[in-house]
């Protein structure tokens, strides 16, 4: 959640520090993604979060794949999730 956009970071924080609530009052660290090679799945049939705010959240990652699933692509194909974590060594 520290990592999403800054106004939403700032706004969610404001409200849940409020209530005491550890995991947000906890210093943030850079995200995993940021310090190792990391895949970031765009899938087209989520419907949730739409596509839009997918690829924002994956433009941080290393890079991006968009997989043709709902939103458990390594549910519905394995075969890509594997093809894709293989390609991060």
């Amino acid at each position: 959640m520290r990592s999403g956009p800054p106004p939403l970071v700032s706004s969610v924080v404001k409200t849940r520090s409020a209530t005491g609530d550890p995991v947000f009052s906890t210093v943030a660290h850079s995200p995993i993604f940021v310090q190792t090679p990391a895949v970031r799945w765009c899938t087209s049939q989520l419907v949730g979060s739409g596509g839009s705010l997918q690829r924002l959240y994956a433009a941080r990652a290393t890079r991006s794949v968009d997989v043709p699933t709902g939103h458990h692509p390594f549910v519905a194909r394995p075969d890509l999730v594997a093809e894709q974590v293989l390609a991060l060594r």
